[in-house]
């Protein structure tokens, strides 16, 4: 009895302090850069460094039958015209949560103007329409 108290309290002391050792759970609200897709929001954060450029955030489905995406950084000239990309990244919805985290990187040619983080595809779960 007195063994099972001691690794009740050890295991609850291990949970509470998992759970204050956590980051907290990033919010579309904390990221600066917001994108509206028709079934997708994307929430996200620009970072430059010699030689590469990194958008990191998370990305929303608005339906929950998206089972997957595939996301795209792009760097855009003063005319609005493709200068830069980065290799797709894949997205997945496994769980119920409607948020996942991203991360793309390319590699600039020095014209950018601007950046963007597009959706190169969606696909749904089987059988959904």
């Amino acid at each position: 009895m007195m063994a099972s108290l001691g690794g009740l309290i050890l295991l609850s002391l291990l949970v509470l302090g998992g759970c204050a050792g956590a980051a907290p759970t990033p919010r579309p609200t904390d990221y600066p850069l917001h994108e509206s897709w028709p079934q997708l929001d994307i929430h996200w954060r620009l970072a430059t460094e010699v030689g590469t450029t990194r958008a990191a955030g998370l990305v929303v489905r608005r339906i929950d039958v998206i089972r997957e995406a595939r996301l795209q950084l792009i760097g855009l000239d003063g005319t609005a015209r493709i200068v830069s990309f980065s290799q797709p990244a894949l997205v997945s919805w496994r769980g119920a949560w409607d948020a996942e985290p991203f991360a793309v990187a390319l590699t600039p040619t020095g014209t950018e103007q601007r950046y963007e983080v597009r959706v190169l595809s969606v696909q749904y779960r089987d059988g959904a329409r």
